[in-house]
């Protein structure tokens, strides 16, 4: 596939889940093979974007963003829980 092919798959099954997926599950939820057509979609989808993304001087830039905040979210002191105190209703 072209690159071009590719940007048009993935924004084609992008804006298909957006505007339809709710709908195709609602009619096929109780389909046999709804499990096995959902999952091939994702593998599909999944096998295609990674390395297309990859590419992409923007998702590189979002990427190490995301990777940069996960790290510092990670080093915060992680907040205490507060102990609850058995309250009876007279």
């Amino acid at each position: 596939m072209s690159h071009e092919e590719t940007r048009l798959f993935l924004t084609d099954l992008a804006l298909w889940v957006e505007l339809f997926l709710d709908g195709w599950l609602n009619a096929n939820i109780n389909g046999s093979y709804s499990n096995v057509v959902i999952a091939k979609a994702i593998e599909r989808y999944t096998y295609t974007a990674i390395p297309f993304l990859e590419q992409s001087p923007h998702h590189r830039t979002l990427r190490g963003k995301i990777e940069r905040e996960a790290r510092e979210s990670r080093s915060r002191k992680k907040p205490q829980l507060i102990k609850r105190s058995k309250v009876t209703l007279v």
